[in-house]
């Protein structure tokens, strides 16, 4: 399966805001404020793998790593899943073939749109 750099990056920033998610409403526990939560990740494309972390009140509270998998099937559904340094997958996202990428690649890669 080729896919661009562009769709690449949002199929990933999707996950990871799914991700980044669930893991700030696990932490707030309806206690505290989602408005004082961030996050942002880095990715490397070569090794397949992203680091998140996450803020509360600008102070870093939270950090992990994933291993993501790509995989396409035959009828043009994207699968991506999560997995942590144990291997365990932690997210599956599937995007069906209608799903509006170009839509996607514009949050995801403002430069290009």
């Amino acid at each position: 399966m080729e896919i661009s750099v562009d769709k690449l990056k949002a199929i990933i920033g999707v996950a990871i805001d799914r991700r980044a998610t669930d893991l700030i409403k696990n932490i707030s526990e309806d206690k505290l404020s989602l408005k004082d939560f961030s996050y942002y990740y880095d990715v490397l494309v070569e090794r397949q793998f992203v680091s998140l972390v996450v803020e509360y009140c600008s102070n870093e509270i939270l950090k992990v790593n994933y291993f993501y998998t790509l995989r396409g099937s035959d009828d043009g559904a994207i699968k991506i899943s999560l997995s942590d340094l144990n291997d365990d997958e932690v997210l599956r996202v599937e995007f069906e073939p209608e799903f509006d990428f170009d839509a996607a690649m514009k949050v995801y890669n403002p430069q290009t749109s």
